[in-house]
């Protein structure tokens, strides 16, 4: 799955949209309140969750493999040096798997997953 079509018909809150129509958005985030106050998501870094955001964006389909690379990273003003450090943080959580490419120069593999609804609350 590509990136989505333009969200034409669909009107944002002017808090929400840096369009000054509010509309025409190129894409947009669905992410559950349920996530965001959980206490698995609250306890992660500022900066595991500006990367689990992005990283959502990014991601297409739920379970699917994808690429973040430093173009993707530095379009959302994430250093390529966060995304290994806090990428960590996100698997240690149970919110990201990665798959390594080992030494050669070739892409990470990510993809996003929901072990940490399995883990224990602290």
């Amino acid at each position: 799955m590509g990136k989505p079509t333009a969200v034409q018909n669909v009107e944002f809150l002017p808090h929400l949209s840096a369009n000054p129509s509010c509309k025409g958005e190129s894409f947009f985030l669905k992410i559950g309140g349920s996530v965001l106050i959980s206490e698995q998501f609250t306890a992660l870094s500022a900066g595991a969750k500006d990367l689990f955001i992005a990283m959502s964006a990014e991601s297409g389909k739920p379970f699917q493999r994808f690429i973040f690379s430093e173009k993707s990273a530095n379009r959302y003003g994430i250093s390529y040096s966060t995304v290994h450090r806090r990428g960590k943080e996100l698997e240690a959580a149970g919110f990201l798997k990665v798959d390594r490419a080992g030494v050669t120069r070739e892409y990470n593999f990510y993809s996003l997953i929901t072990d940490w609804k399995r883990r224990e609350k602290r």
